[in-house]
């Protein structure tokens, strides 16, 4: 059961009214471009999600942003379940890449891309810190499970 809805971004917005009414440089475009293509491909995993998971004993949450610390982090789907936290990061990554040493290189240039694992792995400590701030008693270890997935690949780590 999908509890928190996904909504566009004020900026996202903005910038889709500005687009018929200014003209933007070639920069200010692509950025447009990889944020509504990030928020469609978000929009579409949610619908993947919604007809994947069963309705009962699950809870959905889709652009979770949460404070610990005073540090943000947002979560872009998080799947409750009576026995796991499963936390997925969504990448409209397009193109061929490859992994060397650790890092992520797209083919077509072998220019380094940020590695999205680095985002995942701080997003899991950061939220496993926060539930266990919010517990009376420490609910360490819980099952947290993060999924990156992009259009074309699912990149999966337990713990």
């Amino acid at each position: 059961m999908e509890v928190k809805s996904r909504v566009m971004s004020q900026e996202l917005k903005l910038i889709h009214l500005l687009n018929y009414r200014v003209s933007f440089t070639e920069k200010e475009k692509k950025y447009f471009w990889k944020m509504r293509k990030g928020f469609e491909g978000e929009c579409q995993f949610d619908e993947l999600l919604a007809k994947s998971v069963p309705n009962e004993n699950c809870l959905v949450l889709n652009d979770l942003l949460l404070e610990h610390n005073n540090t943000q982090f947002q979560l872009d789907s998080v799947l409750l379940s009576t026995s796991t936290i499963y936390v997925f990061e969504i990448k409209t990554f397009e193109g061929d890449y490859y992994i060397k040493n650790g890092e992520w290189f797209f083919c077509k240039t072998n220019n380094a891309i940020t590695n999205p694992l680095h985002q995942m792995q701080r997003s899991e400590t950061l939220l496993r810190n926060y539930c266990n701030s919010k517990a009376s008693t420490p609910i360490f270890p819980f099952n947290l499970t993060s999924f990156l997935s992009t259009r074309s690949l699912l990149f999966t780590t337990l713990q």
